[in-house]
């Protein structure tokens, strides 16, 4: 979709200043060629029920890593950055 917007502003038809209000034509254009199975909202219900697809998503377990040795990827999300 972004590159048919790109290729819309070089070829003139689309001004960027209008891509708020056209951006429902490329959306419904992909939609046309590529979505051939339906895009979902995860807050939708699900048919005949009162369930959405989202309260059916377990949480991720917290990390829980080992005492002993630290993951520099930890470090580094928490912003203790070493030297080896």
């Amino acid at each position: 979709m972004i590159s048919e917007i790109t290729l819309a502003i070089f070829l003139g038809t689309l001004v960027e200043k209008d891509l708020g209000k056209r951006a429902g034509e490329f959306l419904r254009a992909y939609n046309r060629e590529y979505d051939s199975f339906k895009t979902l909202s995860l807050d939708a219900p699900m048919g005949g029920t009162d369930l959405r697809r989202i309260d059916l998503l377990e949480a991720p377990a917290p990390y829980e890593g080992d005492d002993d040795e630290e993951d520099e990827d930890i470090l580094m999300l928490k912003g203790q950055h070493f030297r080896l």
